[in-house]
């Protein structure tokens, strides 16, 4: 009686370390009211000699899909690197969201969670009112491909899937982020 017992009390035990292992923020399956636009269709076209890294990562909106950031989409994209614990990050953010709903149509923002909780990010866009579609990079790992340090991180894709510009420097603003959109992808914006 006693063996079983023990038994029992072990099964409740591992029971309970799986639980608790399984219910890390690895992946982003509770995205919560966050209303993140569908990541944006490959446009069927090679992936680019210089373009993004070949990385799939899950997109953070219900359907759960992924996206393939080497795969050209047919119209510029600016992809944004981005946590909740970063303040710059928080200070730019909405001149993305702004840039995101001014150019519809012309170029698409993507955001990447970067090493991040889901929970933390989709809390901090829901604060700051982001619909632009995200994905989620937990381990930074486009950030490592990209060769930079730190956050916030901002790559401008031509049409084509190339990336011509690679921006790591103070917050951006409307105008400085509208600069480097006009200078790098030619698009008014």
């Amino acid at each position: 009686m006693k063996i079983l017992r023990w038994c029992a009390a072990f099964l409740v035990l591992v029971t309970g370390l799986v639980s608790c292992s399984n219910s890390k923020d690895d992946k982003p399956d509770v995205i919560g009211s966050i209303a993140f636009a569908p990541c944006p269709e490959p446009s069927g076209a090679a992936p680019a000699r210089g373009g993004l890294p070949d990385l799939t990562l899950t997109c953070l909106n219900r359907s759960g899909t992924t996206f393939q950031l080497n795969q050209p989409i047919g119209v510029p994209m600016v992809v944004n690197l981005w946590a909740s614990w970063c303040p710059p990050c928080g200070k730019e953010l909405p001149a993305f969201q702004r840039l995101s709903d001014d150019t519809q149509g012309k170029l698409v923002v993507l955001g990447v969670v970067t090493e991040d909780e889901v929970k933390g990010a989709v809390g901090a866009a829901t604060d700051i009112g982001l619909t632009f579609p995200n994905v989620y990079d937990r381990s930074g790992e486009l950030r490592r491909e990209l060769g930079r340090t730190g956050l916030p991180v901002t790559v401008f894709v031509d049409a084509q899937g190339q990336v011509k510009h690679v921006y790591n420097g103070a917050p951006l603003a409307d105008e400085s982020l509208r600069a480097l959109v006009r200078e790098h992808l030619a698009i008014e914006a």
